[in-house]
């Protein structure tokens, strides 16, 4: 199971560099190379056998018991986690890369050379500092 995790992570992570050149829109790119990563998470426990020792201590002692004092940080932190995922993935597609004004710039400044490579500025002003490309 394993090595059919680390290959579906390999497969989902070469599809995405495959799709990253082609060009905006890059969200199905984006959403390959994510899923690749979590895939790779959860299949690099099974190549230590560390699931088999999670289901071997399971069936011993069956009844697991949850301190809800210890496991209250952990929850905050997968809820702040999932509404930061949902926020950044929500209409991915036309939001810029960037929060601050200067990356938008820069961003803005990227797509006219990559739409015309032919007349790539050397210097070009920018917002806060000149930016070198």
């Amino acid at each position: 199971m394993g090595v059919g995790a680390l290959a579906l992570s390999l497969m989902m992570l070469g599809s995405s560099l495959f799709l990253f050149p082609k060009g905006p829109p890059n969200a199905l790119a984006w959403y390959l190379y994510g899923l690749s990563v979590i895939v790779l998470l959860l299949a690099l426990p099974t190549a230590e056998r560390r699931w088999a020792a999670l289901a071997n201590r399971l069936q011993l002692r069956p009844n697991v018991s949850v301190n809800l004092r210890s496991a209250l940080p952990w929850a905050i932190l997968g809820a702040i986690l999932a509404f930061a995922l949902v926020i950044r993935l929500y209409n991915l597609q036309e939001l810029p890369a960037g929060l601050w004004y200067d990356e938008a710039d820069n961003l803005g400044h990227a797509i006219r050379i990559q739409s015309d490579p032919g007349s790539t500025l050397v210097f070009a002003r920018s917002t806060n500092l000149p930016s070198l490309f």
